[in-house]
């Protein structure tokens, strides 16, 4: 195998044409709490090439915040805020593209939260949603103020969070259903455990609705990708010279294919 710090030949002749590289996170910089080799070197590669690095990951458990200080932990800690797009930020960022005004039920963990508190959209939900018994979920009654059901990656997913998400979304069908990313694993080390699609599959199922994905492979965080591209450029940037890097084909090879 060559790796791009090992031979500038084979660098120059990948990168022809390249502006950005897009990095999934989870499999392909790390894999559960170890970095994979020659990841880092081959980011320093890049940067050193002038080419732009970005961060797309569909792991909803962290916000962009948390993930800068996990980077920094892997021995990456030059990495900004802007070159990370994470599952929980394009969750918070889509409905502050829709012009959205109300509050979210969190079917999810601190990740989404923090970035919908930094979008300034009021939620509920997440981490903390206490277990209801038969009884209390059958009188529950759903906070007005909410017009929108987040669904991501949920360790603690359980019947009571499915009824909650189900009742808003049966309770008034003009909610939107917004899931993180459709993602059925996620891997660690030597194995590979539930992701979001296990929670979002069972919201859709009791809701019989479908929900709208923001994280990959939809091209939302792509075109947030571009937009920082052509923000730090004087010339117009074409989707062909970004580049996607990724251990997935049905979520991070399918964004890619957008490209």
């Amino acid at each position: 195998m060559t790796h791009l710090d090992d031979s500038p030949t084979a660098t120059a002749e990948l990168l022809t044409g390249i502006k950005a590289v897009v990095f999934d996170c989870d499999g392909v910089i790390w894999r559960g709490t170890k970095v994979i080799p020659g990841a880092l070197a081959t980011v320093a590669a890049l940067e050193a090439a002038g080419v732009a690095v970005y961060f797309v990951t569909n792991n909803s458990t962290r916000s962009r915040a948390m993930y800068m200080d996990k980077f920094a932990a892997k021995g990456m800690p030059h990495v900004r805020k802007d070159q990370i797009l994470s599952a929980s930020y394009a969750a918070a960022a889509y409905l502050q593209s829709i012009d959205f005004d109300g509050a979210v039920y969190v079917v999810g963990e601190v990740g989404i939260l923090e970035e919908l508190e930094e979008a300034g959209i009021p939620a509920i939900g997440g981490p903390d949603q206490p277990p209801m018994t038969l009884a209390e979920l059958e009188v529950y009654k759903p906070d007005p103020s909410v017009s929108a059901v987040v669904v991501g990656a949920d360790t603690g997913f359980s019947y009571t969070k499915a009824a909650i998400a189900q009742q808003y979304l049966l309770a008034r069908p003009d909610n939107l259903f917004i899931a993180t990313n459709p993602d059925t694993s996620f891997p660690t080390q030597g194995n590979f455990l539930p992701g979001a699609g296990m929670a979002v599959a069972a919201v859709e199922a009791c809701a019989s609705r479908k929900a709208t994905i923001v994280g990959k492979p939809a091209p939302f965080l792509l075109h947030g990708v571009l937009d920082r591209l052509a923000a730090s450029s004087s010339e117009p940037v074409d989707r062909s010279s970004v580049l996607m890097v990724g251990d997935r084909l049905d979520t991070d090879i399918l964004f890619g294919s957008t490209v």
